[in-house]
């Protein structure tokens, strides 16, 4: 839900299944990048939460997990 300021509220992050999805990618990152994205060895982070907002600021909302 919107806020007059963009803010934007998701229930679902305190989620126990979204928590555990997010600690699953924490731990096993690497597992699922060589499994589904490319089959060798890369170097990578594995964000949680990270806010996508525009330009000026305005605040769009959450990427769960974000491989870098």
């Amino acid at each position: 839900m919107a806020t007059e300021k963009g803010l934007f509220q998701d229930e679902d992050r305190l989620a126990p299944a979204h928590q555990e999805m997010a600690s699953w990618f924490a731990q096993n990152g690497h597992t699922f990048v060589r499994r589904y994205l490319c089959d060798m060895p890369v170097e990578f982070t594995c964000n949680l939460e990270l806010p996508v907002t525009s330009a000026n600021g305005f605040l769009y909302g959450f990427a769960d997990v974000v491989l870098d």
